[in-house]
């Protein structure tokens, strides 16, 4: 699903990683922050933790938008 919803604009660098490697390691943190929230009964509320996960996201690859969806 995240492959299929999100598209990461590439970074410029030099030497760049695979980039299916790359989708993998940025799929499991997601996953890794919902199961921590939801393991912790939901700390933070579900607006502001939405928000920084897209935060979060444009810190760490620069641009994600979502993909349109048919």
């Amino acid at each position: 699903i995240y492959i299929d919803d999100f598209d990461m604009q590439d970074i410029v660098l030099e030497n760049k990683p695979d980039k299916k490697l790359m989708n993998t390691f940025y799929a499991y943190g997601f996953i890794g922050l919902i199961l921590d929230w939801v393991m912790n009964d939901f700390p933070i509320d579900v607006e502001k933790f939405s928000s920084q996960l897209v935060q979060i996201f444009k810190y760490s690859v620069g641009t994600i938008q979502i993909k349109k969806i048919n």
